[in-house]
């Protein structure tokens, strides 16, 4: 199997760049106007959305070397397989993915450096997206595929409802 790609929420990163392009276009225009400090307020704005760009529109390249982290042709993070200690299904509506309830929220694949207990990935999962060199991306049975062709150890699921991964609860 070659290279696999996967964008790690592309939703989001759609709605992030719309969001980026109304607001600078609404700072372009304030500046245009003379209203400089309506400019900068919704340039700041800008920013922010430009960041939840680069977080959601960043790309996993998934290889038989291990998995990166780039953003356009900007590498990010990256780590071999032998430095890959966890790699999990995470549902992140904590407080609402019970096993009577099966809303979990949006599903993410995440692949850690080091091992995570349940306080650890209740942590993370609260603090969405995950900090601390975590890899992610939304999660699809391709997905999943694609990272069980390089990956054989059992996938951690913490509240991810019912998938179908050779997974360890």
């Amino acid at each position: 199997m070659e290279e696999h790609r996967i964008m790690a929420d592309p939703l989001k990163f759609i709605a992030a760049l719309f969001s980026c392009v109304v607001l600078g276009f609404l700072a372009w225009k304030s500046f245009q106007l003379g209203y400089v400090l309506l400019g900068i307020v919704f340039a700041l704005i800008a920013a922010v959305f430009i960041y939840i760009m680069v977080l959601y529109g960043s790309v996993l390249h998934i290889s038989a070397e291990g998995i990166r982290r780039e953003f356009f042709i900007i590498p990010m993070k990256s780590y071999t397989w032998e430095q890959v200690r966890e790699i999990g299904v995470v549902g992140t509506k904590v407080f609402n993915g019970t096993a009577k309830n099966r809303k979990t929220g949006r599903r993410y694949i995440y692949i850690s450096p080091e091992e995570m207990d349940e306080g650890s990935r209740f942590k993370m999962t609260l603090e969405w997206p995950p900090r601390n060199g975590i890899l992610y991306c939304i999660y699809s049975r391709e997905h999943i595929d694609a990272l069980q062709y390089f990956w054989s150890r059992p996938i951690v699921k913490y509240n991810a409802g019912d998938i179908f991964v050779n997974s360890a609860e």
